[in-house]
């Protein structure tokens, strides 16, 4: 067996959320091939300093399988903070900043579209854990509303629900796929052309 000690520099103000992070991408690696554990220690001096350290059977499990796995994917997508690309609306840029709460028990998506820097529209979402599945209640700017379920896996979040996206808007059947990419993630959203967020902070 080998151990893999794995240095994190956190920034400054987010160590709970990188810990709850952690907390919840801990079956990600124990579902890994050749995983034996991990264990997460901060630093006293430096406490924004983490290192990870995970038990692998042999180095390629860690090397080859885990790093070319959709879990290690998994991975980076929790623990990513916020990521920009551009919005439904040609020349706007759609921003999402993603945090934990409660210990890591819900994860807050707060988003932001900006057009010539002018904030145009905003929203949010809570996914919480139900069993197996994800699910996810959304509000945003101009009343709208919007509630389904997520299945995760194979480095894709896969949505379904029902939306209405202004106060007064019809409700209408929504679907969405997010797919992890190295640097971001992929949205692709009903029959709309994928659209591509990358890390931005």
């Amino acid at each position: 067996m080998i151990t893999e000690i794995a240095q994190i520099e956190v920034k400054p103000g987010l160590e709970a959320e990188f810990e709850a992070a952690v907390k919840k991408a801990t079956p990600i690696f124990q579902r890994s091939k050749g995983c034996h554990g991990m264990e997460l220690r901060r630093s006293i001096e430096k406490p924004s300093r983490y290192r990870l350290f995970v038990t692998w059977e042999t180095i390629e499990d860690h090397t080859v399988g885990f790093r070319n796995s959709p879990e290690f994917q998994d991975w980076r997508g929790l623990v990513g903070h916020c990521f920009a690309g551009p919005a439904p609306v040609d020349g706007a840029t759609d921003k999402h900043c993603f945090e934990a709460l409660y210990g890591g028990q819900h994860v807050r998506d707060r988003h932001v579209v900006t057009m010539a820097g002018r904030e145009v529209y905003a929203g949010e979402s809570i996914y919480s854990a139900k069993g197996p599945q994800v699910i996810f209640t959304y509000w945003n700017s101009l009343g709208g509303l919007g509630t389904g379920t997520a299945s995760v896996g194979g480095g894709e979040w896969r949505f379904s629900g029902t939306i209405h996206a202004t106060a007064s808007g019809d409700e209408q059947p929504m679907t969405a796929t997010w797919k992890m990419v190295p640097g971001g993630y992929q949205v692709i959203e009903g029959s709309d052309p994928p659209r591509l967020f990358k890390r931005a902070d």
